[in-house]
């Protein structure tokens, strides 16, 4: 991401493994690093909040990406947060109760 008109490259040093099963070589996941793009997680959080206020297009040119390249690891973020559970949102404590049941606390309302 440009730091005003410089431009901020981040290098990281990952160790690589083999596989005695497989005999592949592999490096760990990061989570700060995107899966499947040269790019970190905070940088397509941004991307995204960008698009989502304008267009890909635009943003792509803020961060000074390829349009295609934007549009390919936006849709791939997009991806992964759906499949991610909502941390978010609180657990069901209950359903169907009456909100007076609930404060005069009659007992005649079910909880889960």
């Amino acid at each position: 991401m440009p730091m005003g008109d410089q431009r901020v490259e981040l290098v990281m040093r990952l160790s690589q493994f083999r596989c005695p099963d497989c005999d592949k070589f592999f490096s760990p996941r990061s989570a700060a690093l995107a899966e499947g793009a040269h790019a970190t997680e905070r940088l397509l959080e941004r991307l995204s909040e960008l698009a989502s206020h304008g267009d890909l297009a635009m943003a792509a040119r803020f961060f000074g990406i390829a349009e295609k390249t934007a549009e390919g690891w936006y849709y791939q973020y997009l991806r992964r947060k759906e499949k991610e559970p909502a941390s978010h949102l609180k657990p069901v404590r209950s359903l169907g109760i009456d909100e007076l049941s609930l404060k005069k606390d009659t007992g005649n309302s079910a909880a889960c």
